[in-house]
């Protein structure tokens, strides 16, 4: 009975942590589909290298990046590795600034160097989003202790606008 158990959870994993090679996917809208269903996209996206190794892996919930993710070196070793994550005071300072955007926060690390990435998601392109970059890189990501910050602008899938902010001393 336990082992029946055992098999039946191994398996509910792997379903819900299926493979989905990138070549089947598309964007629109910021979120990923899986063609030829037109369905978002629930599980690890991998990529290979013409030569079949691995280039890339990264986990996707609900059409967005949720979770772990990795990229590859042609003979297959780890060049960076990082994570997607929602954080409550962006959720915050968003929600009361403009509830229209969205966000994707990824904490990475390239060999001992740790960073974060920001990307606010709209659909104006005539917006400045410097000082909301700002106060999220200063009252929410400090704590945090990255070295630099990335923060980028992707308005109707493209990046529009890309800076990278040092690090903050400490105070």
């Amino acid at each position: 009975m336990k082992k029946n158990r055992f098999i039946i959870g191994i398996l509910f994993l792997v379903s819900c942590n299926r493979l989905i090679d990138s070549n089947s996917t598309y964007y629109q809208d910021g979120k990923l589909f899986q063609s030829p269903e037109n369905t978002l996209v629930d599980g690890v996206v991998v990529s290979h290298y013409a030569n079949g190794v691995l280039r890339s892996e990264m986990t996707y919930s609900k059409g967005r990046p949720s979770g772990g993710w990795k990229t590859y070196g042609f003979d297959g070793e780890i060049i960076q590795q990082g994570i997607y994550f929602k954080d409550l005071c962006i959720d915050s300072f968003l929600y009361e600034a403009n509830p229209t955007l969205d966000y994707l926060l990824s904490s990475s690390q390239e060999g001992s160097v740790t960073f974060a990435t920001i990307s606010l998601i709209s659909h104006n392109k005539n917006k400045s989003l410097d000082d909301y970059f700002q106060y999220i890189r200063k009252e929410c990501l400090s704590k945090y202790r990255f070295g630099n910050v990335e923060a980028l602008l992707i308005v109707d899938d493209s990046i529009i606008f890309r800076k990278w902010f040092p690090q903050l001393e400490s105070e």
